[in-house]
């Protein structure tokens, strides 16, 4: 008879789940990189960051607590799960106003959980849009996960133009013809030259 397997840290011994873990064990690694991570007593992230408001360094400040699956910094305060950066951002700059709402990182290391204080300010959604594409952390074009067209066809469908219907088009991508107006006028993909 087979023995199941057990997880790999030392003194657990639950049974295997995935990489060589425990399913609790694999959440931590999963979610801090560390399958010992974790388990904060209740205020200690909020008194870490208080702790780190005045942090001078220059590398990136990382977050050793927990993150939001897209990898940024999430903590807990008053029972409301939220950005730790934006908590940071209002440690360091004050609260933001009403014309400049979103944290913003300048190392673009945001979603590696980066919290330094002097990478943080306030700006507006039209930043964060364009930091995000900057840093490549914005899923666009080809790189969605639905996207029906790559960059080449998107060139095609604009390059025919006049010599073709909307709804010829539409046919040949499987699209249709209001989305291949969208595109041919560039109010989709309009980032793209």
């Amino acid at each position: 008879m087979a023995t199941k397997s057990l997880c790999s840290v030392s003194g657990c011994g639950k049974k295997h789940y995935a990489k060589l873990f425990c399913r609790n064990h694999y959440h931590r690694f999963t979610v801090h990189g560390d399958p010992l991570a974790g388990k904060a007593r209740p205020g200690e992230p909020l008194e870490w960051l208080k702790e780190h408001a005045a942090f001078a360094g220059e590398e990136c400040l990382l977050w050793p607590f927990a993150r939001f699956p897209n990898g940024y910094a999430s903590i807990v305060v008053e029972g409301i799960t939220t950005h730790a950066a934006r908590v940071m951002c209002i440690e360091a700059n004050g609260s933001p106003d009403d014309m400049t709402p979103f944290a913003l990182h300048s190392c673009n290391r945001g979603h590696d959980a980066c919290v330094h204080p002097q990478h943080l300010r306030w700006g507006t959604q039209e930043e964060n849009m364009l930091d995000s594409i900057a840093a490549g952390t914005r899923c666009r074009g080809e790189a969605q996960h639905a996207a029906k067209l790559t960059e080449a066809d998107v060139r095609t469908i604009r390059q025919l133009r006049g010599s073709a219907s909307q709804q010829a088009i539409a046919d040949r991508y499987g699209l249709n013809a209001e989305t291949v107006g969208r595109i041919q006028r560039r109010q989709a993909w309009a980032w793209l030259e």
